[in-house]
């Protein structure tokens, strides 16, 4: 398995894609500066990339739980195999109840 950070690596990497998920499964990620990520564009551009690796063929797809609730299924229609990962990240300091939080996603 193999997870592609677009965030880091950028979009032009997208061309690769095809080829690396036809050898193993690939998680597309593209995490955004308010996840701690490196990606400073809006969320409908960051979405856009996400879309264009499904287009090209991951088998993952990691959403942030703050986005996931609403396009999990726009995903889906994409790509009925796609698998959509749920990611929460913790900022340094942050403290969470995980079986709260288990049962909010669920």
């Amino acid at each position: 398995m193999l997870e592609l950070r677009f965030d880091l690596i950028g979009t032009e990497a997208l061309r690769k894609v095809t080829a690396a998920a036809a050898v193993l499964p690939v998680i597309a990620t593209c995490r955004p500066a308010r996840e701690l990520g490196a990606f400073s564009g809006s969320e409908e551009k960051r979405l856009g990339v996400l879309c264009a690796a499904v287009r090209c063929g991951v088998s993952y797809v990691d959403l942030e739980v703050d986005v996931f609730g609403l396009n999990r299924h726009n995903f889906n229609e994409l790509s009925p195999s796609l698998k959509v990962i749920c990611s929460h990240h913790l900022m340094p300091g942050e403290r969470i109840n995980v079986g709260r939080e288990f049962r909010r996603l669920t």
